[in-house]
């Protein structure tokens, strides 16, 4: 019989194919359990790990509305998210640690293990999860300033009107005005010290003009010559007696007669004593004589030096003329570009005042015409020049031929007659071609309008400003310095050493923002320097104002972020004005309407102006705000000043009466300058009583809103309603200063405050300790049902001898 080998074939070919769409179905189906796997294992991961975010600090979202971790500590939180995700996963940890479970799987599950069925149901477990590790780390901690940022963002989003933002921007918009007329006060207060320095030097040039033109040598040469001539008289008395007391002494020596010897023996010892008394007798008038030379030329050479100082002078004013009139052309533009002139912009007026002064400086500056006094002093210098060679030569000779001198002749002595002449010739020559009628031609005049008798209040305002911004505050609470080094804004060598970087988190991240604002003056208030060396109080106040209008112009577009935080800032903190006049419930609220005197705080009131300005003690934190605030409405109120004709007119009335008893005109405008500065200041201080009071105070004041008289200082009349939509109070102004702060170091003081209040229940707390996002690294097993790991072994995370493994990591925070 023959074997069929072909028997079967049919049977192994489909087992083979039946095999090979197994293994294929298989690995299909264990594919997508595995892709399945991996997405259910994310899901229960990020959703664990919400579970876990919702255990925040209670206490920090209830003062603050900042969402932290309320369990810090690696191990702890790895522990309660691995419960969290085998509850998700249903493994078998997370099914007998909660006895949780599918009711249909549990009723499968009995009825397999009934009547000796199997003690092992696990295969119908689909997945069989079980987490292999897991590692938590907390991260992004409160000392990072964009996690702080971000949470008091996040926070205002649905806290801070619309509204409120877009009015406190168009409050912005007015500062931004203030501070270009300040940039333009303060350009034009420098040409006015310019100015007045060249009205002091023509004040000198004037007071060496009238000495000159009361030069007169006449006395000077009379006494010169008178002495002259009687020195030339006694010189030849002498020479009388020399020559008889020689002729003496031949006749002595000629004659034998002893009796007759003797009489001219007597005779000539008389003589001689007569010489002796004349020589001495000359001496005096010699030394008249040279006295006499002395004061002359003294005299003359005085002249000489009125004449080079008044040249000198002039060419001082030319100079300082030159350097003037590009400051004067610079501070035109500015105010073409920043200050045009228009019916519907506020600063017109300030503007038109502005430019006519500048005008009236530019024309006493082109009617200053000094060519011919130049001339006439210049041809007088040489004249004097010539006559004092002339007389020193005359002296020169004069000297020589004195009696008793090497080239004195006594046979041929000086015609004292003709010496008296020529020395007269010189001087009379000279005096007739002088030219002293300076005061003829020096033409610069300045109206200076009426004089008044006003007395000059600018010393009395300076002090009464002094007193405002010194008033003492009741002594508050101090950070003590052991705290204070444990603060996040403590820097020490440039670090923050309680700051707490994450991973991930660079110092570029964290130095942000502007520079520091702080904006307080360095000199004392004063009205009266006129000195273009160094900056005094006015300029300093311009200088302040200027900056917050260009700070404000720089942020205008990008504010919105900067106000969110400031009014989270205004709405936690406690600051020194909780209410406003215009509030009817004096009650100070935060943000969830509950009264911010009810939460425990470190500083018993001035938390914002901590913010601003960071010093250990709360007194000297309000004094530097008042300080700032006083400044700021200094400025606001020159401005006005300066722009309302009634008072430009009385302090130039006032400024003709203490101007001196002599101006070339350019010294008037700075005096005018400082008074409309301390008529500015005058207001400034009753303004900053009214909004620490509550009140509220227009940015640009009107005529009606004007309260101080110069000429009565303490007379200030009473504050008007000032509620208007244009008016600040204390809390606009903290709004504006927080600003204008340095966004690192504003999130650096918050955080300050959180710790030192916090601390005030918990003694151990930190900013530091309190993270607000977990960075979280999970590998979750499952099993396989049909195939090998090797067959799917790259396509997905990890693998192992019978289960896959996939790791997760995740971030997720608040």
């Amino acid at each position: 019989m023959t074997r069929n080998y072909r028997s079967g074939g049919i049977t192994v070919y489909l087992s083979i194919v039946l095999l090979v769409a197994a293994l294929f179905i298989g690995n299909m189906v264990d594919g997508a359990r595995v892709r399945i796997g991996e997405a259910q294992v994310k899901r229960a991961a990020e959703s664990s790990v919400k579970s876990v975010l919702a255990g925040y600090d209670s206490s920090l979202k209830e003062n603050y509305g900042i969402f932290v971790l309320g369990e810090n500590t690696p191990e702890a939180l790895g522990d309660e998210l691995e419960n969290y995700v085998n509850k998700n996963l249903m493994t078998e940890l997370g099914v007998e640690a909660g006895n949780v479970g599918d009711e249909l799987y549990d009723y499968i599950k009995k009825i397999i293990q009934g009547n000796g069925g199997y003690a092992d149901a696990r295969f119908l477990n689909m997945y069989d999860y079980r987490v292999e590790d897991m590692e938590v780390k907390p991260i992004f901690n409160l000392s990072e300033n964009k996690v702080t940022r971000q949470q008091v963002l996040e926070y205002m989003k649905y806290r801070a009107p619309k509204e409120l933002v877009d009015n406190f921007i168009e409050k912005l918009r007015k500062v931004e005005k203030a501070g270009a007329m300040s940039k333009a006060s303060k350009k034009k207060l420098e040409v006015d010290k310019k100015a007045a320095k060249i009205d002091k030097k023509q004040a000198q040039l004037k007071v060496n003009v009238d000495k000159a033109n009361r030069m007169a040598a006449g006395d000077k040469l009379e006494s010169y010559i008178n002495q002259v001539a009687q020195y030339r008289v006694k010189l030849k008395s002498i020479d009388l007696l020399k020559t008889k007391i020689r002729e003496l002494e031949e006749r002595i020596a000629g004659t034998q007669d002893e009796e007759l010897k003797e009489k001219l023996k007597k005779e000539r010892e008389t003589l001689i004593e007569n010489l002796e008394e004349e020589e001495d007798s000359a001496d005096v008038l010699r030394d008249s004589r040279n006295n006499a030379f002395v004061q002359l030329t003294k005299y003359l050479t005085e002249f000489m030096d009125y004449n080079n100082l008044s040249l000198e002078l002039i060419e001082d004013i030319k100079s300082l003329r030159k350097s003037i009139i590009p400051k004067i052309d610079d501070l035109s533009g500015f105010v073409d570009r920043e200050l045009p002139e228009a019916s519907d912009n506020p600063c017109s007026d300030f503007s038109k005042t502005l430019k006519d002064d500048l005008s009236g400086i530019r024309e006493r500056l082109d009617g200053e015409k000094f060519e011919d006094l130049e001339e006439s002093l210049k041809s007088n210098a040489k004249l004097l020049n010539d006559a004092l060679a002339e007389l020193q030569s005359f002296e020169n000779q004069y000297g020589a031929n004195t009696a008793g001198g090497p080239g004195y002749d006594s046979e041929n002595p000086p015609d004292s007659t003709k010496e008296k002449e020529f020395i007269q010739s010189i001087i009379g020559n000279t005096g007739e071609r002088l030219n002293t009628s300076y005061n003829t031609k020096m033409v610069y005049e300045y109206k200076t309008g009426q004089k008044g008798t006003d007395s000059d209040p600018r010393g009395s305002i300076a002090s009464e400003a002094d007193r405002a911004a010194q008033k003492e505050e009741p002594e508050k609470k101090t950070i003590e310095e052991s705290i204070r080094k444990l603060l996040p804004s403590y820097e020490e060598n440039g670090l923050f050493p309680n700051k707490v970087q994450s991973e991930g988190y660079s110092e570029d991240d964290n130095s942000g923002g502007t520079e520091d604002f702080t904006g307080t003056p360095d000199n004392d208030v004063e009205f009266d320097n006129d000195s273009d060396e160094s900056e005094g109080f006015s300029e300093q106040g311009f200088g302040f104002m200027s900056a917050i209008g260009e700070k404000v112009k720089e942020m205008l577009l990008s504010a919105r972020d900067e106000i969110y935080i400031n009014e989270y800032i205004m709405g936690t903190c406690k600051h020194a004005v909780p209410a406003l006049k215009r509030d009817k419930d004096k009650t100070d609220y935060d943000l969830r309407v509950r009264d911010k005197k009810e939460r425990s705080a470190f500083f018993e009131d001035y938390e914002v102006e901590y913010i601003l300005h960071g010093k250990s003690s709360e007194t000297g934190n309000v004094k530097l705000v008042k300080g700032q605030i006083l400044l700021t409405r200094f400025v606001l109120d020159t401005i006005h000043v300066y722009s309302d004709g009634k008072k430009r007119a009385l302090t130039t009335q006032i400024a003709a009466a203490i101007s001196g008893f002599w101006t070339g005109g350019l010294g008037i405008p700075i005096i005018e300058n400082l008074l409309r500065c301390a008529w500015g200041m005058l207001e400034a201080v009753v303004d900053l009583d009214e909004i620490m009071k509550g009140g509220s105070v227009p940015v640009f004041k009107g005529e009606g809103d004007w309260r101080t008289d110069v000429r009565n200082i303490g007379g200030a009349k009473d504050a008007k309603d000032g509620n208007g939509l244009l008016s600040f109070s204390y809390h606009d102004y903290l709004r504006l200063f927080l600003l204008l702060q340095n966004s690192e170091t504003k999130m650096n003081r918050i955080e300050d405050l959180i710790q030192l209040n916090m601390q005030q229940n918990n003694p151990g707390f930190r900013v530091s300790d309190y993270n607000t996002y977990l960075r979280v690294e999970a590998t979750v097993s499952m099993k396989y049902m049909f195939i090998s790991p090797s067959s799917i072994a790259g396509r997905v995370t990890g693998s192992g001898s019978s289960r896959h493994r996939f790791r997760i990591v995740l971030y997720q925070g608040y």
